[in-house]
């Protein structure tokens, strides 16, 4: 069967277009799709649970089985409902600094630090062609959820992005972004040190090295 997507303000911007028509198996719900939306564009995650769907013009259950021809809409939250939450993801799509996803700093905010890990050409003697990352993935976004909220509550900065690129990687490329607002830069500083550093020991996220002398996992 096959329903119509619409996307709508924030959720439009980050699927990159406005409709959609998709081919769904029957018995289909609406919070499957939406789990799927989700999954084919990651910017929509940190939407979480505000993200509603409409089918036919109503708010529909999480539960409720879509028809074929349905018309489903894909809601961000409303005006003065949005979220404050950092965009906490792993994605194949390349990471742009300069249009980071996930909240803006606010006014009372005077720090924003970025952190960029990219992808060495060189590991001591060796050249790297390029790198393979493997992540567990809903382990490794449910780790980086928990590192961000402790970070938040050590230093009293406001994450606003965590990222991690998985598949292949060419030297130069982003692989994790990392964004921090706080009053203060001290307090930006360490938080955005604390994620990356813990990310790194605790998040199910690995990579194989490609390069002129083989290949192996670090």
């Amino acid at each position: 069967m096959k329903v119509t997507v619409l996307f709508f303000a924030a959720a439009a911007d980050a699927a990159g277009h406005f409709s959609e028509v998709i081919t769904l198996e029957p018995g289909t719900t609406a919070g499957q799709l939406r789990d799927r939306l989700v999954q084919a564009y990651p910017a929509l995650a940190r939407f979480g649970e505000s993200l509603a769907v409409a089918v036919n013009r109503e708010v529909a259950t999480s539960d409720q089985v879509l028809g074929d021809g349905d018309e489903v809409a894909l809601l961000p939250p409303m005006s003065g409902g949005g979220s404050n939450e950092p965009f906490v993801a792993l994605t194949t799509d390349p990471i742009d600094p300069s249009h980071l996803p996930g909240p803006l700093p606010d006014h009372t905010e005077g720090a924003v630090v970025i952190f960029l890990g990219l992808v060495r050409g060189q590991t001591g003697d060796a050249a790297t062609d390029y790198l393979d990352y493997d992540a567990y993935a809903p382990m490794a976004e449910q780790v980086m959820r928990q590192i961000a909220a402790e970070a938040a509550d050590r230093f009293g900065a406001r994450p606003l992005t965590v990222v991690h690129r998985v598949g292949r990687l060419f030297p130069g490329e982003p692989s994790v972004a990392v964004q921090v607002a706080a009053g203060h830069r001290d307090e930006a500083f360490s938080a955005c040190k604390f994620i990356i550093d813990t990310i790194k020991e605790r998040a199910p996220i690995w990579k194989k090295e490609h390069g002129p002398k083989g290949e192996y996992w670090v």
